[in-house]
């Protein structure tokens, strides 16, 4: 799914696989900051392709951040599960630091707004301290510590499991309209956008 989104000045749009895209996606996903919070401690060109291309298929949603109109973060939305009305939040790497917490209210709004899912949830290292505390800032409940859960060079990383439910969100949403301003979403269908919320 091809959704684009604006808010405060930031802009949420496709990752494409171009050159320029791809470039960015290596320079910010294997900087020393984001190693540490990945699963995966780096990537190379192939690795990007061979996911971007599985990603496309399954229909995730995966964006390039953008703030004047310099590429600033990746992020997505992906095991969407249209059945069980849930979708998985994250991925998310950031040049700017309150361009993550945009993203999390962004990913909520989304989630619940426009595919109108019941639950969204997330992962994070334990030691990844930015992605917990941003995601416990927004108001998601840490449901479980998952121990020794992946392996990160050969050494067992325990996992943080988070999660809101659109009961949840819609108690959120109005401080966080009121703060930020209502997210713009339109869905880009082969380069023709629609407008979406217009809000």
């Amino acid at each position: 799914m091809r959704l684009r989104v604006k808010l405060s000045g930031y802009l949420w749009r496709p990752l494409t696989s171009s050159e320029e895209d791809t470039a960015f996606v290596l320079q910010v996903r294997n900087s020393p900051q984001a190693r540490a919070a990945f699963f995966t401690t780096a990537i190379i060109r192939e690795d990007h392709l061979r996911f971007f291309k599985l990603a496309e298929d399954r229909g995730d949603i995966n964006w390039i951040i953008e703030h004047d109109s310099q590429r600033v973060g990746t992020a997505g939305i992906y095991h969407m599960d249209p059945k069980n009305r849930r979708a998985e939040g994250g991925r998310i790497a950031v040049t700017i630091p309150e361009a993550h917490f945009l993203n999390s209210f962004v990913t909520c709004y989304v989630v619940f707004e426009v595919l109108k899912f019941n639950k969204l949830y997330g992962e994070a290292l334990a030691s990844n301290t930015v992605s917990n505390k941003s995601m416990e800032r927004l108001g998601l409940v840490r449901e479980a510590v998952l121990r020794e859960h992946v392996f990160v060079d050969g050494i067992g990383r325990d996992v943080c499991v988070y999660s809101l439910l659109a009961s949840e969100w819609n108690k959120l949403a109005p401080a966080l309209f009121a703060r930020f301003g209502q997210p713009d979403v339109a869905q880009d269908l082969e380069g023709g956008l629609w407008a979406g919320t217009g809000k």
